[in-house]
């Protein structure tokens, strides 16, 4: 049986509006505020439960990223869509959220097994309307 790790919140009711752009993780002032994701080592299972408040709409976008600590540093970092994110609202790693909702729901979970990148985060667009996201993320080990 896998070892379970704490969650951790990755987006705590987060402020979405007008035509902002929100990253899930630490923001790094030197790389353009760009977020550091999550760190995920050794290809270990991601799972993020979150949810929308009020009436956003935009884009929820998984992406990973095989950077090192030092490269978002200094702003070197390389983030790509990771398209194997399907179902649940889910076509190629996008979501569409219509009036905070995917699919039909407020709430939203994604699930990566054997992730084999070194971080992972969320980015939410946000085209019009407003709210807030909240989202966690748990990591298994092998």
């Amino acid at each position: 049986m896998s070892r379970q790790v704490p969650s951790s919140k990755v987006f705590d009711a987060v402020a979405v509006s007008s035509t902002n752009t929100v990253y899930s993780g630490t923001a790094n002032p030197n790389s353009g505020g760009n977020a550091t994701g999550s760190d995920v080592p050794n290809g270990r299972t991601a799972s993020f439960v979150g949810s929308f408040t009020s009436t956003p709409n935009g884009t929820l976008t998984v992406e990973v990223s095989n950077s090192k600590t030092e490269d978002i540093r200094l702003g070197l970092d390389t983030w790509i869509t990771y398209d194997q994110v399907n179902g649940s609202g889910f076509t190629a790693g996008v979501a569409t959220v219509t009036s905070g909702q995917i699919n039909g729901s407020a709430s939203f979970g994604i699930s990566l097994t054997k992730l084999a990148f070194r971080r992972v985060r969320l980015k939410y667009t946000n085209s019009s309307g407003s709210g807030t996201i909240s989202a966690t993320i748990t990591l298994k080990a092998d």
